[in-house]
């Protein structure tokens, strides 16, 4: 898995992240959804 950070020249609205399973593959609407519900119940393991 992964992150992916997007920015370029355009302006910051243009910006964000992709969050990847592996390097052809990445999370759809409900996945992500699932992932900020974690991050927000601060409900996962910590490193």
């Amino acid at each position: 898995g992964g992150v992916y950070v997007s920015a370029s020249h355009n302006p910051a609205q243009y910006n964000g992240f992709k969050f990847a399973i592996d390097f052809s593959e990445t999370l759809v609407t409900e996945d992500i959804q699932a992932l900020k519900e974690m991050a927000e119940k601060d409900d996962f393991k910590k490193a």
